[in-house]
């Protein structure tokens, strides 16, 4: 594909999918109307996305910490995760679309996330098993609707489409 579609030029650069995958894409988003801005928000809160960024971060910090355990390696990418949770939930805090009971309930839901990192991670024995449960982190902070109900299973497809790179990388 020669040019870029407005929805990947509006992506950051770290979530934008791969060249072999953008034209799949588009003819996805065509075929079913999708508005660039709305496919962006699909890219952008889909699970194979999360699980491509919580790759790089957990690549970087092997870089950064060559001597520490895998696990310390995934605390590491954990913390960085709450810390893009905890920045969504301020804003949507700020913003007002949340009330204050909504709020509260979401800062003690925050904290026994924390303080369940320990263990959680003691009992995960792989990366994709950990990303899962990044996602279902996700799932309960943010709420299912962060992730758009979806009866055609449109961002499904998208995911698959997404996750091909995932896939690979644990083959390789």
């Amino acid at each position: 594909m020669f040019f870029k579609p407005n929805w990947f030029k509006t992506l950051p650069k770290n979530i934008r999918p791969e060249n072999n995958k953008i034209e799949r894409l588009e003819q996805l988003r065509k075929q079913l109307d999708i508005p660039h801005e709305l496919f962006v928000m699909i890219i952008d809160r889909n699970p194979a996305t999360t699980r491509k960024v919580q790759k790089r971060i957990l690549e970087e910090s092997r870089r950064l910490y060559p001597d520490a355990a895998e696990k310390e390696l995934w605390m590491m990418v954990l913390l960085s995760r709450t810390e893009t949770l905890k920045n969504v939930l301020i804003s949507e805090m700020l913003t007002g679309e949340m009330s204050q009971e909504e709020v509260e309930n979401k800062r003690d839901g925050f904290s026994k996330i924390i303080e369940e990192f320990e263990e959680v991670i003691k009992n995960i024995d792989s990366f994709e098993e950990f990303c899962d449960y990044i996602i279902s982190i996700d799932k309960r902070l943010l709420g299912e609707e962060f992730y758009f109900t979806d009866p055609l299973n449109i961002c499904q497809i998208i995911e698959e489409i997404l996750e091909e790179w995932f896939f690979y990388t644990r083959l390789n």
